[in-house]
């Protein structure tokens, strides 16, 4: 957990947060609340309140699963993996917040944000194009999102391949 008080020392020393959302919120979230009470629900992983307060997160994944949609979900949604519970509900973000987390603030914590972390002239062009377009499908669907295409350095290194019929026409 981390509170106001916490948050405000974090901001003020210049940390950054590297975080586990699948430990914090899909697995124990609702274990935590019921350990620290509802009175505190808002110090578990408190992700808005560290944003607001100008902190730097950054999402993580320790591998499993390796994809990060699933901890972007985690993030937006908060539910409890067993009962769906929402924890925390006030320190939901946008997904335009935790793709931030992701790609500019996970650039700036490794240092690379002079080069990476965004789509612009002079940085490497480091990318995917995933199968749905997180900013309108449902946050249901989020977890489940894939890679297309990925680009490292301008290069492509993986496309997902397309099984489709030769002999097919469009209508």
């Amino acid at each position: 957990t981390i509170n106001a008080e916490q948050i405000a020392t974090l901001r003020g020393l210049g940390i950054a947060i590297t975080t586990l959302s699948s430990a914090y919120i899909w697995k124990r979230g609702l274990s935590a609340l019921k350990q620290i009470g509802p009175a505190r629900e808002n110090e578990i992983l408190p992700m808005r309140s560290l944003l607001e307060a100008g902190v730097p997160v950054c999402l993580a994944t320790d591998n499993v699963p390796v994809s990060l949609w699933p901890s972007i979900s985690h993030v937006v949604e908060r539910k409890d993996r067993e009962t769906g519970t929402v924890v925390s509900p006030d320190q939901r973000i946008s997904v335009e917040q935790a793709l931030r987390c992701v790609t500019v603030d996970g650039a700036w914590l490794c240092g690379d944000e002079k080069i990476r972390g965004m789509l612009t002239e002079g940085r490497q062009a480091d990318l995917i194009v995933v199968d749905q377009d997180p900013l309108v499908c449902q946050t249901s669907d989020l977890s489940s999102i894939s890679a297309d295409l990925t680009m490292v350095d301008g290069m492509i290194v993986y496309q997902k391949p397309r099984w489709e019929d030769s002999t097919s026409q469009a209508l």
